[in-house]
């Protein structure tokens, strides 16, 4: 499997690779820059993730504004970061 090392965090929903490739977590839908819980979200996906190794667990074939949608976990975690943000989220 392709993974990705995180080199940092856009919003609560999509994320930039040491590729330079920015990623959107598919089936996540955190708050907007102008949106209340914004920088919770953020704060959340940079503990979650930052600086971490990612393995794609699966990439959608349509993208989101020339991004690729993806469902990632963190290497050696059996939990997706996808699901960890809904959960997140649904408080």
């Amino acid at each position: 499997m392709k993974t990705i090392k995180v080199k940092s965090i856009i919003d609560g929903d999509t994320f930039v690779g040491e590729d330079k490739i920015h990623y959107r977590l598919v089936s996540v839908d955190a708050p907007e820059t102008n949106q209340p819980g914004f920088n919770k979200c953020r704060t959340a996906l940079e503990k979650l993730i930052l600086n971490k190794e990612l393995e794609i667990l699966r990439e959608q074939s349509n993208t989101s504004f020339g991004r690729p949608v993806v469902e990632v976990r963190v290497i050696g975690e059996s939990d997706s970061v996808n699901k960890k943000m809904n959960i997140f989220l649904s408080k």
